[in-house]
């Protein structure tokens, strides 16, 4: 063989080895990313093993909370009755010992004592048709022992109000358990709602941050069950000028032909030191916002209060509250319970969640109850599904081209009652959707009888447009020639699509 020959045999199986080596790094590699994906997979099932025990945990505390409270308010109730009756028999029934009553031992039957003190809380005193039928056959001090009985239970009163403000406290740290369970759950859950498609994007990222002369790590691309994606990157530049994160998105965007924008609180500029970017893609639907206010009764401060905020995970809120009364003080009540609707819904509450905690703040502060209205609306920019709960808030008009659908509210404002009662309703909006909402002031200044279905032919006949002049031209029609007797507030959102 000459040397030309043994040249190209020991080319040839230099190559064959490079291959067969290069097939057998291929391997390895993909092994040792199944590997990794299966240590993952693992610590996020332990986890999530973690998170649901310790939600279990809250759920027994709520529970515990809740069971015991009512059982301890129950006790209570039921020896101050006793001890009425008892003192009651003392000064009245044993002097006499001309009836039967005294020896009933009404004390001692529970279901006589629940009867009693709900009897009490209901009317503000005994009557003769609360108290057994041989009371009012044989008893000759009648009158006298109800006054005696009554005097009794009043000056039990101090205690039967702190026994329930101890209990509406237990409710509330009930429920912040509650939802701290239901958060948790949530979180152990989220995990199951994204699916990995990472290589079917790899590719098409890298292309573009090479074309950007930035050096990517490593990368996760996520994507919901609505096809939703994100993207966690891990990138640098490969030379001295720093990238802004808003370029990467844009960039990234038109190659995947979405619309994505940089996390919150992300950071905006990314230079030499390797640094984390999350690129989430754009919700479908967007909110441009029309207010429009008038102070009654030529007052300089209003009783009304609103918000109008993005939430985490492409949630908007819609708050609108009316402070009972006017000025100041009506203002600091519907103050206080748009920002704790603000706090609760960004840190994740329900819309129930949220009322009922508001609710039992309220009843829980000191001096003069002061209940307030409260309209509250939760729209999901990717889905359009409008979730509502109204607690005492006047009509809300929502507009589809001609077709207006009224939501009314029979329900008490909050900081009325300790039971909330009220349910929430659930609206699928579109693209050029107008969502609006008012106060009782502007509905009760509206003429004739029937004034929500006035306002709603109104605006039926409205051909949309511009948020700000709608809300302008509804309060202007609702004010008219005259001073407002009451605070008006319009808030109107048009629901837009961002593609």
């Amino acid at each position: 063989m000459n040397v030309a020959g043994t040249v190209l045999l020991f080319c040839s199986v230099y190559l064959i080895g490079v291959w067969i080596g290069r097939i057998q790094a291929g391997g390895s590699r993909k092994a040792l990313r199944k590997n990794m994906q299966w240590k993952n997979r693992y610590r996020e099932h332990l986890t999530e093993m973690r998170l649901r025990s310790t939600a279990d945990a809250f759920h027994g505390l709520s529970s515990a909370f809740r069971e015991s409270g009512s059982r301890s308010f129950d006790r209570a109730n039921r020896e101050i009755a006793a001890t009425a009756l008892a003192e009651t028999e003392k000064e009245i029934c044993q002097p006499c010992g001309g009836c039967h009553l005294g020896k009933m031992q009404l004390q001692k039957d529970t279901y006589y004592l629940r009867y009693l003190m709900t009897a009490f809380g209901k009317n503000g005193r005994i009557n003769t048709d609360d108290m057994p039928r041989i009371f009012s056959e044989t008893c000759c001090e009648m009158l006298k022992y109800l006054d005696e009985l009554n005097e009794e239970l009043e000056r039990s009163q101090v205690q039967i109000d702190w026994k329930k403000r101890f209990l509406e406290s237990r409710e509330v740290a009930a429920l912040q358990f509650q939802e701290a369970e239901n958060m948790l759950l949530a979180i152990a859950s989220s995990g199951e709602e994204w699916e990995d498609v990472t290589e079917e994007w790899d590719a098409a990222v890298r292309r573009e941050c090479r074309k950007l002369r930035l050096r990517l790590g490593r990368i996760l691309v996520e994507s919901d069950h609505r096809g939703h994606l994100q993207i966690h990157m891990i990138l640098q530049t490969g030379s001295r000028r720093p990238v802004p994160s808003r370029e990467i998105a844009d960039a990234v965007g038109l190659a995947l032909k979405r619309r994505f924008r940089v996390e919150e609180n992300g950071k905006s500029m990314i230079g030499r030191e390797a640094a984390r970017v999350v690129l989430i893609e754009e919700p479908v639907y967007g909110v441009c916002l029309g207010v429009a206010r008038a102070v009654g009764g030529g007052g300089d401060i209003s009783g009304d209060n609103y918000s109008a905020m993005e939430l985490p995970e492409g949630r908007y809120l819609l708050c609108l509250s009316d402070g009972m009364g006017s000025g100041a003080a009506a203002c600091e009540e519907s103050e206080a319970v748009v920002e704790l609707t603000e706090q609760l819904m960004e840190s994740g509450f329900s819309l129930e969640g949220t009322v009922k905690s508001i609710n039992s703040v309220l009843l829980l502060r000191e001096g003069e109850q002061c209940p307030a209205t409260l309209d509250l609306h939760c729209l999901n920019l990717y889905t359009g599904d409008l979730s509502s709960r109204k607690q005492g808030a006047a009509a809300t008009f929502i507009k589809r081209g001609e077709k207006v659908t009224v939501l009314e509210s029979a329900d008490m404002p909050i900081g009325w009652n300790r039971n909330v009662t009220g349910e929430e309703s659930v609206s699928q909006l579109e693209k050029e959707t107008f969502v609006v909402l008012v106060t009782d002031g502007v509905v009760e200044a509206l003429p004739g009888t029937d004034k929500e279905e006035f306002l709603a032919e109104i605006l039926r006949r409205v051909k949309g447009g511009n948020p700000q002049m709608m809300a302008e031209d509804i309060l202007a029609l609702a004010v008219g020639q005259e001073e407002p007797r009451d605070d008006m507030t319009v808030l109107v959102a048009a629901i837009q699509s961002r593609n």
